[in-house]
C-alpha cells in the first residue's frame, strides 16, 4: 500500500507506517514493568506509546519490528498471571492529523469534546468517527493521532480529507 498524504486543506492528514500494535487484556490491579497510564490517557517510553482503551486493555504502539519483542517481554513480565497478549498490527491503520485547525477536522467527525481545554497532548479518546469504531489522542508535539480498523480506512481516510478540505472551517476552536 502506498502511503497517502494531504496538505492541500486546513489540516495534513497523512499515513502512519512503520508502526507494529500489540494489545494486551489484562486485570487493571496487575503490576506491569513498563509504564501503564492513567484512565484516558497515554504515555511514552522511548519509541513505544501505550493506550488506555479500558480498564482491562492497554493498546502498546512501537516500531514494527519490536513486537515480537513486545509480546515476549510481556509473556515474561506476566507469567503466571491470566491475560491476552496479541499483535493487532495487521488489523488497523494509523493516521497523523496536523495543523491548527487538526481538531476541528476531527471535531466535525467524532461525538466527542475535542476542544483544547478538554482534549491536551496524553488524552486519548475512543468514540467513532463517521459509523466506524476508532480511537484519538494527542501526541506530545500537539498532532492528533487516529487508529481504527484496517477494513474501513479507507472510508475514515476520505472522511478526514472532506473534513480538511480548503474553505472549510467552522472556527469552533
Amino acid at each position: 500500500m502506498r502511503k497517502r498524504q494531504f496538505d492541500g486543506g486546513i489540516a495534513r492528514i497523512e499515513d502512519v507506517e512503520g508502526y507494529g500494535m500489540v494489545s494486551l487484556r489484562v486485570s487493571a490491579e496487575t503490576a506491569l514493568r513498563r509504564a501503564r497510564p492513567q484512565r484516558g490517557q497515554a504515555c511514552w517510553e522511548g519509541e513505544t506509546t501505550t493506550l488506555w482503551m479500558s480498564p482491562d486493555e492497554l493498546l502498546f504502539l512501537c516500531p514494527r519490528a519490536e513486537v515480537a519483542g513486545l509480546l515476549r517481554d510481556l509473556a515474561q513480565d506476566l507469567a503466571g498471571v491470566h491475560h491476552l497478549a496479541a499483535d493487532v498490527s495487521s488489523a488497523r491503520a494509523l493516521f497523523d492529523v496536523r495543523g491548527r485547525n487538526a481538531l476541528e477536522v476531527m471535531a466535525k467527525l467524532m461525538p466527542i469534546d475535542l476542544s483544547p481545554q478538554k482534549f491536551s497532548p496524553g488524552r486519548v479518546r475512543r468514540s467513532r468517527i463517521g459509523q466506524v469504531a476508532a480511537a484519538i489522542w494527542m501526541q506530545q508535539d500537539g498532532a492528533l493521532r487516529v487508529i481504527c480498523f484496517r477494513s474501513v480506512a479507507d472510508y475514515v481516510w476520505d472522511l478526514m480529507v472532506d473534513a480538511a478540505r480548503p474553505g472549510t472551517e467552522v472556527g469552533a476552536f
